[in-house]
């Protein structure tokens, strides 16, 4: 499992570089890899198409837009640190 750091803080990237899935730590605790592998890759294609012209701003046009996934994620987490005191860190 890879290092999962509390709060559910998702890194979208650095400078023109995007994150997703498990690189961005967008984990979910039920195992739920291929679906937030690919929402959040659709996202980030999305943020790239939409804001090709002006780079500065696909970061942050990716972070907004995945907003549902993340807020999912965390009730995911807050759910499993409920159920397993090693993971309460998570909510």
């Amino acid at each position: 499992m890879p290092h999962i750091r509390p709060g559910c803080r998702v890194d979208y990237g650095v400078g023109r570089i995007l994150f997703v899935e498990e690189v961005a730590e967008v984990l979910n605790p039920m195992g739920e890899g291929i679906s937030a592998g690919m929402g959040s890759g659709y996202c980030a294609a999305s943020a790239v198409m939409e804001h090709f012209d002006n780079p500065e701003t696909v970061r942050e046009a990716y972070r907004q837009s995945t907003g549902n996934q993340k807020s999912y994620m965390q009730r995911q987490w807050s759910l499993v640190g409920g159920m397993a005191g090693t993971f309460r860190e998570m909510a």
